[in-house]
């Protein structure tokens, strides 16, 4: 039987992938830092085995690779106070699961690395930007998951790694995009900057689905996906399909970059003061300005028959209805 071992179970893309394995029939084992929020995510857990711990404890990674035959390290930090809390979280805890797993007596069968676009950084057009470009994160989280990359090539000696790169990741239980959905609730679209940027995007399922096709596919070993819809939207295209789905109408306001500047700052004064992150703080800023996010799904297409199982319309109406049964959207 396959040992599936996920790290950032609690996570918002964890939460689906977990679902996903046990569907299959997989032993599913996690690192749980708050068992609290684990209990509350999966309330019935008795097909999932716990390991207590932090990655960044030898003997917690130790612990939690043993038997282990899949990989999934989802773990990561995406918002923090200060840029060394990004290399801790992305990269110095890879660094020491990945010596854990290295020093084990049996190497898994399949490590799935999760990255992130932001260690690509933006391309400087609207199409997806060649196979031979190279990496160019325009922050520390961006130059931190780039580095987490790095951190896991090691274990190419021992086991077949894989590596994604998902853009913006929306779905159910996501409290990123749910901004953004809120305001268009509210009867109006913010497009930062200008409306000639253009995203990538991945359902959450669809996300979690690619990752258990990668890891049963061999033309997947050693190779960096994008996993996202053929199509890259701009941010007012997205807007409209929520506010048909919200049965709303929408008007766009242009916001300019200095104003985001400005909020910005006082959303991480804010956070400061109130000890929690905020996603939005002076360093999303420098991401928020560029115009392209955008990636191709093609190679994963090619290699392990990635297809979204829900079009664009439908994954942010299910994403929605979600936040409407949750009491987050009115």
């Amino acid at each position: 039987m396959r040992l599936a071992l996920v790290t950032g179970a609690t996570g918002f893309i964890g939460r689906h992938l977990v679902p996903l394995l046990l569907e299959r029939g997989d032993a599913v084992r996690v690192v749980v830092r708050n068992p609290a929020k684990f209990s509350a995510l999966f309330p019935d857990s008795r097909n999932i085995e716990t390991v207590p711990g932090d990655l960044a404890d030898p003997a917690c990674a130790a612990r939690a690779v043993v038997g282990a035959t899949h990989v999934y390290h989802l773990a990561g930090v995406t918002k923090a106070f200060h840029p060394a809390s990004y290399y801790q979280g992305n990269v110095e805890s890879t660094r020491t699961f990945v010596a854990a797993i290295l020093a084990s007596a049996h190497a898994p069968e399949r490590f799935l690395h999760v990255s992130s676009l932001a260690a690509m950084g933006p391309g400087a057009t609207p199409e997806p930007p060649p196979d031979y470009a190279s990496p160019a994160p325009l922050t520390h989280y961006g130059r931190s998951k780039l580095e987490g990359e790095a951190a896991v090539r090691p274990l190419a000696a021992v086991c077949p790694v894989t590596v994604f790169r998902p853009p913006v990741v929306f779905g159910p239980g996501d409290t990123d995009v749910l901004h953004f959905f809120r305001a268009v609730a509210r009867g109006w679209l913010p497009i930062i900057g200008h409306d000639r940027k253009r995203v990538s995007v991945v359902y959450a399922p669809d996300l979690a689905a690619a990752m258990v096709a990668a890891t049963g596919a061999d033309a997947a070993v050693g190779k960096t996906y994008y996993p996202c819809y053929t199509e890259s939207y701009r941010w007012t295209e997205l807007g409209r399909i929520a506010a048909g789905a919200l049965g709303r109408t929408c008007r766009p306001v242009i916001i300019p970059i200095p104003v985001v500047w400005l909020v910005a700052l006082m959303a991480q004064l804010a956070g400061r003061m109130m000890r929690k992150p905020t996603i939005l703080n002076l360093e999303k800023v420098r991401e928020m300005r560029a115009s392209y996010w955008v990636c191709s799904p093609a190679e994963a297409a090619r290699d392990f028959g990635f297809q979204p199982r829900w079009t664009i319309d439908e994954a942010i109406r299910q994403t929605i209805d979600w936040y409407k049964d949750h009491g987050q959207l009115a």
